[in-house]
């Protein structure tokens, strides 16, 4: 925890300064909205896929030069896995969803007007945990509920890093972004890790933007 601790710290830190040092030049901000496709990276057994979940959010980027720019954003991001499974016990699926909300802070180069080239690290807070379960049980007996998960059983913050690529066709934004976790999101010795193990969060994001 203390290692988590100081990781948040140097995030806002180095946030802090690189605003500090583009708010003399002109910025303009913004609203986006995308798609994720989720999946939580890690050792586990269970027959996992892609889950699709929602982002939403602001933006705000603060021009350093002609070339560089830095882009801090706030958004609601939905994130999970999708297990399923076939034995003589069991067959269906549970999707993990798991909601957060997220600060990215990316550095962008500008390659041309029209394109550019985003990296930074981000932090997120997990707002809630959920599982949804559709299944047949020993071929009779069919589950289609969805449970809240204790969020004690995850580590409330997570943090990684995002990269990814963005077209402007003013005023519009498509942009595809990548971003890995660095921490397990489970806690240890937490029921959780007995189903998503030492997993990390892993996306695919496909947005559109407005610029204002």
């Amino acid at each position: 925890m203390a290692m988590t601790n100081r990781i948040i710290v140097l995030i806002f830190s180095v946030s802090f300064l690189f605003t500090a040092a583009a708010t003399a030049q002109e910025s303009l901000s913004g609203i986006k909205a995308g798609i994720n496709l989720a999946t939580i990276t890690g050792d586990t057994d269970a027959d996992k896929a892609l889950r699709a979940g929602l982002s939403l959010g602001v933006f705000t980027k603060l021009p350093i030069t002609d070339m560089f720019a830095i882009q801090p954003e706030l958004l609601y991001n939905s994130k999970g896995v999708k297990y399923s499974y076939n034995n003589i016990l069991a067959q269906g699926e549970s999707k993990v969803k798991l909601h957060y909300i997220e600060l990215p802070i990316k550095l962008l180069f500008e390659v041309t007007d029209d394109f550019d080239i985003q990296f930074g690290p981000y932090l997120s807070y997990l707002v809630q945990a959920k599982v949804d379960t559709d299944a047949e049980i020993l071929g009779f007996y069919d589950i289609d509920n969805e449970d809240e998960l204790d969020r004690d059983n995850f580590n409330g913050f997570d943090y990684g890093l995002v990269g990814g690529i963005s077209f402007n066709f003013e005023p519009l934004l498509i942009g595809v972004n990548y971003s890995l976790g660095l921490i397990a999101i489970a806690k240890d010795d937490k029921p959780a890790e007995n189903f998503v193990g030492n997993g990390k969060n892993s996306v695919l994001q496909l947005y559109l933007g407005i610029k204002f």
